[in-house]
């Protein structure tokens, strides 16, 4: 584990193939992609949490994408049937924190070289980004499998490429009205608009929601854009604010740094005042 400590984000880049472990728009899914500059970089920026877990207490990571939700598979499942080397590996996404302890999402680390690694999930299945495995549209999705180090270790093998911190708050992507443009506009004719409801709760100054006691407003959001998003919420709150999003009773807070996902599901944003010391420190 000490390859993460002192590290607040990283990549996660393939050991064999030089593809980095992605955070899909989606809002769900992970792919590994080879670096692109027509891809977001956010979204291949995991966030280092490093947590204490189980009896006797041990030390996993948890890694945070640019969502808020944090990488890890289903949940193991014990199978007692003959054939159960032919169910599909269990496919790695992003999810939420939702329970105390999540064995799927808390990942312990097995050096194998100075940055090089594998990776485990508490139930002792590794990461894998299978070589040669696409999936429609030929993005390659990762797994995980047994304990088995075996030959084929070069899927399993994952380089750990520290990200430094940007000084002061990132601009948040523009704005782009739908209807600027013709194709703008066919498109918002042909389909329907993507809507969601946003739930939301202003923290203080430190953070703290108050637990217990929070209580979450809501109301239904069109489109995309966290630009458009953050200027609604401060209408609502009345001051300047840092959009986060939190994943799961447990997740900690992100700063949504892109774009809303491709979903319909609810999200749910924690109000920050901004330059708070917990704005700042987030």
């Amino acid at each position: 584990m000490e390859v993460f400590q002192g590290v607040q984000f990283a990549r996660l880049r393939n050991w064999w193939e030089e593809t980095y472990v992605t955070a899909d728009e989606d809002g769900r899914s992970v792919y590994h992609y080879a670096p692109d500059r027509h891809r977001p970089a956010h979204e291949a920026i995991w966030a280092v949490q490093m947590v204490l877990a189980g009896a006797p207490a041990t030390q996993y990571v948890l890694l945070r994408g640019a969502y808020g939700r944090y990488l890890g598979a289903p949940d193991a499942v014990v199978r007692r049937w003959p054939l159960s080397c032919c169910w599909p590996a269990p496919v790695v996404g992003q999810r939420d924190f939702d329970q105390p302890e999540v064995d799927a999402i808390m990942w312990r680390a097995v050096r194998r070289a100075d940055h090089v690694l594998c990776l485990h999930d508490k139930s002792g299945r590794y990461l894998r980004g299978k070589l040669g495995i696409l999936v429609l549209g030929g993005r390659p999705r990762l797994t995980v499998g047994d304990g088995r180090l075996n030959d084929d270790e070069k899927a399993l093998r994952w380089e750990v490429l520290p990200v430094l911190p940007i000084p002061g708050r990132p601009e948040l992507p523009i704005s782009i009205v739908p209807e600027a443009d013709l194709v703008g506009r066919l498109v918002k004719a042909c389909f329907l608009p993507l809507q969601r409801e946003i739930q939301f709760v202003a923290a203080d100054d430190d953070g703290n929601i108050g637990e217990g006691q929070e209580v979450w407003d809501s109301f239904q959001y069109e489109g995309r854009s966290v630009q458009l998003l953050r200027n609604e919420l401060e209408d609502r709150v009345g001051y300047a604010i840092t959009v986060c999003v939190r994943a799961g009773r447990h997740g900690q807070h992100s700063p949504l740094l892109i774009n809303l996902p491709h979903s319909r599901e609810t999200l749910h944003i924690v109000v920050l005042r901004r330059n708070s010391e917990e704005s700042t420190r987030s």
